[in-house]
């Protein structure tokens, strides 16, 4: 069979991952050095509540005051009740404006200090999706995941609202996805700049749509509808293992065709469809895949200006590290083809 490189077209002078099935057949003998966690703790065995966890209900005092929340009227905040709790941060990777520079304003480092530094300025917004302390994407279901959803939504629009250029919102499941809690959480991080990787794919689709006239993800979806790398038509969204893949199982979510003008996540109405597709995606990854941690990255326009881009959503599960060829030169090894994982993933969605 051989193996081949594939390029994320996505990505400007990508990286090319290497695609090498045979490698799946490798003998493990490794050792380890340190514990290896099997991911996140199956629901069954999972507690609904932590009274050590200050995100579980009763616990609102551990946290700062929440900016948002949604809870049934009459309940007042910080108060048990809640369905969806959005608070800061209250270890920020970002630090909101003190009075100094604004949203959006330039960022200079000076040229010729290697060791230039200035703050990092934005928000940095943590949004407890259930109040069930063992619940997960693949649990909680699709009424409760949606609600949190909308409140994702709301929050963006605030950000929008205050200034913000861009926010990165992203959900890190289980201890080798980064999480350091277990309670369900997304975290939003709005920047006062883009973000150099995202600000390279709006580059990158709209020089797309200059030379073709079509939007680049429009492009993939329409093929990936009809290839055997997909994996789940929801409604209006489809999700799929894309074909430059960089990890076993990776699936992509994205409507079928443009669900606004704007392309923002914000103003899209297929939170519905969104919320079940999620927990599909994600349940017939648990089953195939050995229920490992995952990433997942709702990529989002930034909240002005216009661009080709629209939303997708990224589901990335912990199934590969990147060891030292991949430090080494940039580009992952896929032991597991795309096709090869669509098919296992399309037996259990």
């Amino acid at each position: 069979m051989g193996t081949t490189y594939r390029v994320n077209p996505f990505k400007e002078d990508g990286d090319p991952t290497i695609v090498a099935a045979e490698r799946a057949a490798r003998p493990h003998s490794a050792r380890s050095h340190t514990e290896v966690s099997e991911g996140p703790v199956p629901a069954e065995r999972a507690p609904a509540f932590d009274p050590t966890c200050p995100f579980c209900p009763g616990n609102e005092t551990e946290t700062p005051p929440e900016v948002a929340a949604s809870r049934p009227t009459g309940t007042a905040p910080d108060t048990p009740g809640w369905e969806v709790r959005v608070v800061p941060n209250k270890y920020p990777a970002l630090t909101a404006p003190p009075g100094g520079r604004a949203p959006g304003d330039e960022i200079v480092f000076a040229p010729d200090d290697i060791y230039d530094d200035c703050d990092a300025l934005g928000l940095h917004e943590v949004a407890i999706h259930s109040p069930d302390h063992g619940g997960r994407l693949s649990t909680i279901g699709s009424a409760a995941l949606s609600t949190t959803m909308q409140m994702w939504q709301e929050r963006l629009e605030a950000h929008r609202d205050d200034g913000w250029p861009t926010t990165t919102l992203v959900v890190n499941e289980g201890r080798e996805a980064g999480a350091s809690l277990a309670h369900p959480h997304a975290q939003l991080f709005a920047t006062e700049l883009i973000p150099p990787l995202l600000e390279r794919e709006l580059w990158v689709q709209d020089r797309y749509h200059e030379r073709l006239g079509r939007r680049l993800l429009d492009d993939v979806v329409t093929a990936e509808a009809g290839s055997d790398r997909h994996v789940a038509t929801g409604g209006p969204l489809v999700a799929w293992a894309p074909y430059w893949a960089e990890v076993p199982y990776e699936v992509w979510i994205a409507g079928r065709e443009p669900d606004s003008v704007s392309g923002r996540f914000a103003d899209s109405p297929h939170v519905d469809a969104l919320a079940a597709l999620i927990g599909r995606v994600t349940r017939a990854i648990a089953a195939v895949a050995g229920d490992p941690a995952l990433n997942v990255v709702v990529r989002d326009v930034p909240h002005a200006g216009s661009h080709t881009a629209r939303w997708h959503v990224r589901v990335v599960p912990r199934t590969s590290i990147a060891a030292g060829f991949e430090i080494a030169t940039g580009m992952r090894i896929l032991t597991h083809s795309p096709e090869v994982a669509a098919d296992a993933l399309r037996a259990e969605v």
